[in-house]
This record gives C-alpha cells, structure tokens and sequence, in this order.
C-alpha cells in the first residue's frame, strides 16, 4: 500500500486505489501505523495499526473530514502506547458503541420504572427532560460525569434550591435504576452521589 508523508492539504484528495473490494490505506512516514483509508465511495478515516496478544487489529480513528490530521496522529500515538501495555485499545470505542444514550435512559426509566412505581413520575420525566436532556441527552451514558450533574445543580440551586436538590435525587435513583436493570454498567459511578444539596431546601427522589 502506499507510503508517504501525510499533510493536512493532501488528505482530502488522496484517491482510491483498487478494484472497489480491495482496501486502500496510505501509510504515514512520519508515525508509523498510522494511515488513511480512502474508500471507494470517497470516505476517508484515519486509521492505526497495531498488534495485541499476537492479532493485527485496525482501529478507526475517526473520520477524516471531521478531525483534524494533528489531532488523528495523536489519538494514534496513544493506542499505540495502550497496546504496548497489552491493553486494547478499540475496546473503549467497541463498549461505547454499545452504550445507550442519556435521552434513551430517561424514557426507559420513565417509562420502566417511574410511572409504575411513583406517583409523581411526571414532575420526574418533566425533570429530567427539562434540565439533564437538551444538554446531554446525545452523550453516552458513560460519558456524564458528577461535574456535568453538579453544574445543573449549582445554576439551579440559588434561584429554585427545592427544584435543584430533587433534579439531583432524580438522575441519582435513575442510574442505580440503569444499574441495577444492566442499562448502565454496573461498574459506572453514580455520577449525581457526593453533591451537597442547596441549603435552605429539602427534597429528592424516592
């Protein structure tokens, strides 16, 4: 396959080599194991080449018109250090392929849990659709973070303390909710445990 220095400029215009079926990747000099793969329909991604327990595996690194060259070589540079280590690592992209959005959590918890076991499931669906999902409703359920939960928290917390403090008991039921039923992994932190509540205010979920 071929071999040469990759530049921002040239990426985009690096052409298709083969019959349709075959793979087309060309190969960077400057960081080995790295390369783009240019499909026949014109698709570009950059790729990383590296071994583990003895296997070749590809790893996609990203598409090639929505990330920058430096930023691709980079990404590669730290799966190969991962597999130096014996770790993998597409393992981390291949769990969040597989993880549910937080947009799809709040329907299921909604809809699973909430309106079967709370009487006020709807301030909880109001709750969580008003507050937690235009934000992050797109994110990985593994990619929301206590900071992400305690941010809402605190720019609600002055104004609506009652509102703020039962926005986080909400989100804190729902992921032991997703936990306990497999929905979220159960090795996850909770990411609503550990906030301080407003002061002057009582109230969560139940």
């Amino acid at each position: 396959m071929p071999t040469l220095k990759l530049r921002q400029d040239i990426v985009r215009t690096l052409p298709y080599i083969g019959d349709g079926r075959s793979q087309c990747i060309y190969w960077d000099t400057q960081l080995p194991a790295f390369g783009v793969r240019v499909f026949a329909t014109g698709l570009r991604t950059y790729v990383c080449s590296y071994r583990l327990h003895r296997h070749r595996r590809l790893g996609s690194l990203g598409r090639a018109n929505l990330m920058s060259l430096d930023a691709a070589r980079k990404k590669a540079t730290r799966y190969l250090g991962l597999a130096a280590g014996n770790l993998d690592p597409q393992a981390e992209a291949d769990a969040l392929s597989t993880t549910i959005a937080v947009k799809d959590l709040i329907a299921l918890y909604v809809e699973n849990h909430a309106k079967k076991k709370k009487k006020s499931w709807k301030d909880d669906e109001s709750c969580l659709r008003r507050l937690l999902q235009p934000k992050y409703g797109s994110r990985p359920v593994t990619a929301i973070t206590g900071a992400d939960i305690e941010a809402i928290h605190a720019s609600h917390g002055t104004t609506f303390p009652i509102a703020a403090n039962y926005f986080v008991g909400v989100v804190r039921k729902m992921f032991n909710w997703g936990r306990a039923t497999g929905k979220v992994p159960r090795e996850l932190p909770n990411p609503a445990v550990g906030i301080v509540p407003s002061p002057n205010a009582s109230g969560g979920a139940s």
